[in-house]
């Protein structure tokens, strides 16, 4: 694998045709994407965007909050050998005009009627850039992708090398304008590629993306995952997480150390409030948790008593937290700032 077209390629080509790849909440029902759909959706996303002008080089900003459509486009791009440009789902129309000025995008693909405004207020200024929406409808002068007629033939995927620049990410531009990084194919498989043997995801897990697909962090999870034949389901936002965990049931949670420093304060803050023997007892189960744990990190094993006592404070104690977190997780994954030590 040495491009993210190889990675698109692997992922259609050695997972079973009818397994559930990604997955997202559509009113009180979900809506289910499988491998060959995937496959399917991304290549058609493929020859509509060429059909609209979309060349090998080519930037293509793409103004989506998290949903299975994110990665459709990313990798049609990928076909195309073209540049995806995410841009953060709720920037106002400054910023969006801004960034697609400065990447030299002339098209600008959206979802969500909100969005679909503030991106026509975005490009009013911009001569040469088109709005088009992923979905049909969403304003009067968006037309929608999917009412595009398909070619009859697929579009010719260009020559595409490691080196080739993949995708333009923007900073958040906390000191100034936000500053394009230039990341290459080369770049993204190798974090995939390294990281992959680290972690044992397979086809089974279940896992939540509700970290900005616009930044690096999520995207490259989700690479990781999608590798793995993961199923992925979409969140809207980290807001809504704490509602959704029960459902989903993920196997495998992947966030910032925010969440998590909010789920140790709330667990913490209630055993605290509790007082007595409860607190006392859950309190001696973290200290049984943490000394097997430091007994592993030194490449040790904890002696058969402190296992048993481990394995009772699970039974009894964390299984009541694991339950609040849908009773499947195997193992976070955090990132993008430093996790405190006790958390």
């Amino acid at each position: 694998m040495r491009t993210l077209r190889d990675l698109f390629e692997l992922v259609v080509s050695t997972l079973p045709p009818h397994k559930e790849l990604q997955r997202m909440r559509a009113g009180q029902e979900w809506r289910t994407v499988t491998v060959r759909e995937f496959e399917r959706a991304t290549r058609a996303t493929a020859a509509r965007l060429a059909q609209l002008g979309v060349h090998a080089g080519d930037r293509v900003a793409l103004f989506v909050e998290n949903r299975p459509e994110w990665h459709w486009v990313d990798f049609a791009c990928h076909l195309l050998a073209a540049v995806p440009v995410p841009l953060y789902a709720t920037l106002p129309a400054s910023q969006v005009s801004y960034i697609v000025a400065d990447s030299g995008a002339r098209l600008l693909l959206v979802l969500g009627r909100e969005r679909a405004r503030v991106a026509v207020e975005a490009v009013r200024s911009l001569p040469g850039v088109r709005v088009v929406g992923i979905d049909s409808g969403l304003h009067p002068e968006v037309p929608g992708l999917g009412d595009m007629p398909l070619p009859k033939e697929a579009p010719v995927s260009p020559p595409l090398a490691p080196s080739d620049l993949a995708s333009l990410i923007y900073t958040s531009g906390t000191t100034g304008e936000p500053k394009g990084v230039m990341l290459t194919h080369a770049n993204f498989v190798s974090q995939v590629e390294s990281a992959t043997p680290l972690f044992p995801i397979t086809r089974a897990d279940v896992v939540m993306s509700f970290l900005p697909l616009s930044h690096v962090y999520e995207r490259t999870v989700d690479y990781i995952f999608l590798r793995a034949g993961a199923q992925i389901t979409y969140v809207e936002s980290i807001e809504r997480v704490p509602t959704q965990l029960p459902e989903i049931r993920p196997t495998i949670m992947v966030s910032v150390p925010r969440l998590f420093e909010r789920s140790y304060i709330k667990i913490i803050s209630k055993v605290r409030q509790e007082g007595g023997a409860r607190r006392r007892l859950f309190e001696w189960a973290l200290r049984v948790g943490r000394e097997v744990r430091e007994a592993e990190w030194r490449g040790q094993r904890a002696s058969a008593f402190l296992r048993g006592q481990l394995n009772f404070a699970r039974r009894r104690i964390f299984s009541k937290v694991l339950e609040r977190m849908g009773g499947r997780l195997r193992f976070c994954i955090s990132g993008g700032a430093p996790l405190a030590h006790e958390v």
